[in-house]
């Protein structure tokens, strides 16, 4: 935002520039962002008066400040499509880090250092990607609260072959045979899929596009379709969307063989999992139209050191959502409350409050899962974090 970080003057006889480092800090939770430095030299000569600035110099780079938010997961077996997808986040300006799967698995642990994680294979339907490794890492993530967006041509069948279970239970889907298409519509369910029409360049993995259906709460977003022009030749859904205490988008094709607004697929998931992310702190409602029903959203960030912020709305048309007695609480694995956050008297609205990660006493609490519940009148919904120090 043109923020000017520092001016001084330097005698050109008696300083050396090194004395003089330009420095910044930044928060630990600071969202990460690229930005551009600009540095400007003004010199004045030894022979006219000084201060007439005489030669002007001017530096330009560009960096990323903060702690990248996404991870992509390369698991393309040695091939190049990670770069289709930095190309793009780069583009929407939304910097990353990449895992590459051939030098072994992520953990858990070193997924939930990102808010957003991005798997995809690559399109490798004919071999498998997937281990039992990779599945318990993508568990305890989408169990820390974290948001998923699995994708690839063979990756639902070969994830159902390792664990039918965790495709039915953590990513919302059962996996059905495939269905040759190169043409994916979006249903008019979501604000992800709608109005959408994609293309499939043609690829070795043409017609193993598995169709996926929703299980255990998902929503199918998208689906095969046979021609371009015929807008309701459903073959089979080839998405599911969840969104809970945790957000997935799995799909049965591979973004990287898209040939139209590849873009767009990528910043409409994005603003999918990032919805419901505090902005502000306040326990007080926030201005704005009053929310149309009671929910607890995921803390952000998560994982977080030290602080973390969570939101949460009551409904303004849901009769037992009026004026109450309304409590946000932390527990501690064992069922322990460790610290109230919220115990007063609330209106429907939306609120904002911030955890320091000290419990009840003033005291910092140790590096774990911890749970947050609210409570408003007869309803009450309970959500999962993690403080890693």
């Amino acid at each position: 935002n043109n923020v000017p970080l520092q001016s001084f003057a330097l005698s050109p006889i008696f300083d050396n520039p090194l004395d003089h480092p330009i420095t910044f800090t930044i928060p630990n939770d600071m969202p990460s962002a690229f930005v551009t430095f600009t540095l400007t030299l003004t010199v004045d000569s030894l022979i006219n008066p000084v201060g007439t600035g005489e030669y002007v110099f001017t530096y330009q780079f560009d960096t990323v400040v903060g702690r990248p938010q996404i991870l992509l997961v390369d698991d393309d077996g040695g091939k190049t499509y990670e770069t289709r997808f930095s190309k793009t986040l780069n583009a929407l300006g939304r910097p990353h880090d990449v895992w590459d799967k051939s030098a072994g698995s992520p953990t858990a642990t070193d997924l939930l250092r990102y808010r957003d994680v991005i798997w995809f294979n690559g399109g490798q339907a004919t071999h498998g990607t997937f281990t039992a490794d990779d599945i318990a890492a993508m568990k305890g993530y989408l169990d820390g609260g974290g948001n998923l967006l699995l994708e690839g041509i063979g990756a639902p069948q070969q994830l159902a072959n390792l664990d039918s279970a965790f495709v039915a239970n953590y990513l919302h889907a059962t996996v059905n045979p495939p269905v040759g298409s190169s043409v994916f519509r979006g249903y008019d369910v979501h604000e992800l899929s709608r109005n959408t029409v994609y293309e499939m360049s043609s690829c070795d993995c043409n017609g193993q596009e598995n169709v996926l259906t929703a299980e255990n709460g998902g929503l199918e977003v998208f689906y095969l379709s046979g021609f371009v022009s015929f807008k309701d030749d459903t073959l089979g859904s080839c998405g599911v969307l969840y969104d809970g205490a945790y957000k997935t988008l799995f799909l049965s094709f591979s973004w990287e063989f898209l040939n139209n607004k590849k873009d767009t697929l990528i910043a409409r998931t994005l603003k999918f999992f990032d919805q419901g992310t505090a902005t502000g702190i306040n326990d007080e409602p926030n201005d704005g139209v009053l929310p149309s029903g009671f929910a607890l959203r995921q803390n952000y960030p998560n994982p977080f050191n030290p602080t973390t912020t969570i939101e949460y709305s009551i409904g303004a048309d849901d009769n037992s959502s009026r004026a109450a007695r309304t409590t946000l609480s932390v527990f501690n694995l064992l069922g322990r409350k460790v610290a109230t956050l919220v115990d007063k008297v609330q209106s429907p609205g939306t609120y904002t409050v911030v955890w320091d990660g000290q419990d009840s006493s003033g005291k910092p609490v140790a590096t774990g899962v911890y749970f947050y519940r609210l409570t408003h009148g007869t309803k009450s919904e309970t959500r999962k974090m993690l403080l890693l120090k």
